[in-house]
């Protein structure tokens, strides 16, 4: 009876509109969290700051982002992907807010390296709920998800670096971490975790053997060498996205927003290349 009444609970919600919620998330998260490659030039310049230190800034994030990616995998197993949507929006907006409010490079990168904690959590949460929602186009719905990765960026570069030229990078980054905790705060209200069966409730309350698992996927051949691709992949990516602003903006001459623009277009393009892809 109690599993009838589950069973009803879960068609009664429309997959595609918490898929609406979980990209919304995705697109601040990224909004927030790669907003460090086109702000990079500004935040060089307020705290003088060489290429290779500016270089530093995305890398702490993404140092952040490997050490809570499978530690997230198994927190979300656990508590939902409901409420992580709301722990790792305020993670990730609170220590960005505390970054505007210090000079201190140490300090900045190390605001920088836990708020990628928060990003990081981002892609086991919501691909939890891909999971969860959809069994078939499960696929299409991954794209779609994945999406708001490039499409935030290109809305970091596309909003935040013209209204950082004017205002200038500190108050513009706080307005968008404070729009990003209020993100998750109606992620969390509106969004829902599927109901799960008895099994599946049983199982969650074992205790995580995380080292043995972490052990047992290195013994996986065709995993290791995929993370391996994609370790290559990434690189490139963070390549592209620290520099290319910057190396239009003071090699090739053309004006800071415009530089911005290039990297929009390369977001852009990566949005679509992930729903095709997907």
């Amino acid at each position: 009876m109690n599993k009838t009444i589950r069973e009803d609970a879960l068609f009664a919600i429309n997959p595609w509109r918490m898929l609406t919620w979980l990209l919304i998330a995705q697109i601040m998260v990224a909004f927030i969290g790669r907003s460090l490659a086109p702000l990079g030039v500004l935040i060089g310049e307020d705290l003088s700051l060489t290429k290779a230190q500016i270089g530093m800034l995305p890398a702490a994030l993404f140092l952040g982002q490997s050490a809570i990616a499978i530690p997230a995998g198994f927190l979300v197993d656990r508590i939902g992907s409901k409420k992580l949507l709301f722990l790792l929006s305020l993670c990730l907006g609170v220590s960005f807010i505390l970054m505007t409010l210090t000079s201190l490079y140490a300090v900045v990168l190390f605001m920088v390296v836990l708020g990628g904690v928060g990003y990081g959590a981002m892609h086991p949460t919501s691909n939890k709920g891909i999971i969860h929602w959809f069994s078939e186009k499960r696929g299409t719905a991954m794209g779609i998800k994945q999406m708001g990765v490039t499409l935030g960026s290109a809305l970091a570069a596309l909003l935040l670096l013209p209204a950082a030229t004017v205002w200038g990078w500190r108050p513009v980054l706080f307005g968008a971490c404070l729009l990003l905790i209020l993100t998750g705060i109606l992620a969390y209200r509106f969004y829902s975790d599927p109901p799960e069966d008895d099994a599946k409730v049983e199982s969650a309350e074992e205790p995580a053997r995380l080292l043995a698992s972490i052990l047992q996927m290195f013994k996986e051949k065709p995993l290791v060498l995929v993370s391996i691709a994609a370790m290559g992949l990434s690189g490139s990516q963070l390549i592209l996205n620290t520099y290319l602003v910057l190396f239009a903006y003071e090699y090739i001459g053309i004006g800071l927003v415009s530089a911005g623009m290039l990297l929009v277009i390369s977001e852009v393009s990566g949005s679509f290349g992930r729903i095709a892809w997907g």
